[in-house]
């Protein structure tokens, strides 16, 4: 199919399932840092593969210690969510470091509902973008094609959003997404962009699921009572990006930037656009 005007450029986001943790601890590190002239810079080993960094803490001038997977980014290991949300702040993780992840422990991961979701690999997405395209060009791209399109391929991951906004809420807030992980209220994982106030993800497997979608939003009511929250798959980070450039994306795809949105203070979603 030809067609004279250029489809918009994706900006592709990696998701947190296609992560590659080697469950080995590190070794015992020996650096030593100098509080008083590095209180968040960042030290780097290699080990095994695998590169552990630290950041000091202010309050008690000791290096706390994270470990650096696929992607520059920091997450646990042999460490339970709870303890390792509260004890890795990521407004003080460096931010060269793309993202802070933390996981479901195992047995909450070996839930049935919580394995359904599928990581799709590059060829899938490629294949989706292809499709809307496609679809695109034809005139009949809208939010209902795209979502049974990324059905079709299997992207079905997605996630709800939540802004902390400042320095103190977004540790605290963190910390207790960790928790609601460990207690298994939420879905596999969640992630949080390093610094000031910086957006927290939390995923679940199958964003045309329904009733679990519902099910995480009720475990961020815990933590999040009050705030309009809104879900976006992870289709439509693939195919229309962020910013600006998703706002441009959105239009000439004729389709939204979220699927799932909950008003403030309410524990069940409401769809966005016409879909499903």
């Amino acid at each position: 199919i030809s067609h004279s005007r250029s489809p918009p450029s994706p900006n592709v986001a990696n998701s947190p399932s296609s992560l590659t943790v080697t469950l080995q601890p590190p070794a015992a590190t020996t650096n030593t840092t100098n509080a008083a002239t590095t209180t968040a810079a960042a030290t780097t080993a290699t080990t095994a593969g695998l590169r552990r960094a630290s950041y000091v803490c202010p309050e008690t001038h000791k290096p706390v210690v994270f470990c650096v997977t696929v992607g520059s980014s920091v997450e646990a290991l042999d460490e339970g969510p709870a303890s390792f949300c509260a004890r890795v702040k990521p407004t003080l993780v460096p931010r060269h470091f793309a993202w802070v992840y933390a996981r479901a422990p195992a047995s909450v991961l070996s839930d049935q509902r919580l394995g359904r979701g599928s990581v799709p690999g590059e060829r899938a997405v490629f294949e989706f973008r292809d499709a809307a395209e496609m679809l695109w060009a034809q005139e009949s791209s809208s939010q209902d094609a795209l979502c049974r399109l990324a059905v079709q391929y299997q992207i079905t991951n997605g996630k709800w959003l939540l802004f902390p906004g400042s320095t103190d809420k977004a540790d605290a807030t963190w910390a207790s997404v960790g928790a609601a992980l460990e207690r298994g209220v939420l879905g596999p994982t969640a992630k949080i962009a390093p610094g000031n106030g910086g957006v927290i993800c939390v995923y679940t497997p199958d964003f045309s699921d329904e009733a679990d979608v519902n099910r995480v939003l009720r475990g961020l009511r815990t933590i999040e009572p009050h705030a309009k929250l809104t879900y976006k798959a992870d289709w439509q980070t693939f195919l229309l990006g962020t910013g600006q450039a998703g706002q441009q994306a959105k239009r000439q795809y004729r389709c939204s930037l979220t699927v799932w949105q909950a008003n403030a203070g309410s524990d069940s979603a409401a769809r966005v656009g016409s879909w499903g």
